[in-house]
């Protein structure tokens, strides 16, 4: 509701760079709370359109990446067809994200859109270049110091190395992220070793 509204307010009112950014702040709304893809991707295009338009390459990057992120749900939980030796949309869209942010000198977005892009390569049975985008994301993220950001990364990179079988990839990313986080609470760092070996 309200960041519909307010897009409409300002598209009425001619104020195209604050209809973009509601249109995407809509987007991640229907993305995230509702999951309602379709939706969001109506969203968040229109807002990269507009930003398209402002030449505002860090809403393009932002709007962008949100879409890499509807895509790939989209095509996880709805099927989207993807044609054979074309590139998913996902992946058009969190590879353009990239760009822009090491263009912009944006390295940890540029890490988010790469961990996004080892997601993506996961799920599409690409389990090899998924462990090297997740890796070369958390050498990203540390390098710029951004723990919490490397904790997730961390955290699907393990997941990644369990699933096709490489318990020890796996267990080195759990004693990474374990190692990023020197002062957390005894009950904390127990609760991530039980949850590393149950993955």
């Amino acid at each position: 509701g309200h960041w519909d509204a307010a897009a409409r307010a300002w598209g009425e009112l001619g104020e195209r760079s604050l209809q973009a950014d509601a249109l995407l702040q809509l987007g991640a709304v229907r993305y995230s709370e509702l999951q309602a893809w379709d939706r969001a991707r109506v969203a968040t295009s229109a807002a990269l359109g507009l930003f398209e338009v402002a030449r505002d390459e860090k809403g393009v990057a932002d709007a962008a990446l949100l879409l890499g992120m509807i895509e790939l749900e989209r095509e996880r939980t709805v099927g989207a067809p993807v044609a054979r030796g074309v590139e998913a949309p996902s992946t058009r869209s969190l590879q353009r994200a990239r760009r822009l942010y090491l263009a912009l000198k944006l390295p940890a977005a540029a890490a988010d859109a790469r961990n996004n892009l080892g997601i993506k390569r996961f799920l599409a049975g690409e389990g090899e270049r998924a462990i090297t985008d997740l890796t070369a994301a958390a050498e990203e993220l540390l390098r710029v110091g951004a723990t919490e950001e490397r904790a997730v990364v961390l955290g699907n990179l393990a997941a990644v190395a369990f699933d096709r079988g490489d318990y020890r990839g796996a267990l080195r990313a759990q004693e990474d992220l374990l190692a990023s986080m020197p002062d957390s609470p005894s009950e904390e760092r127990a609760a991530l070793l039980q949850n590393g070996a149950q993955a």
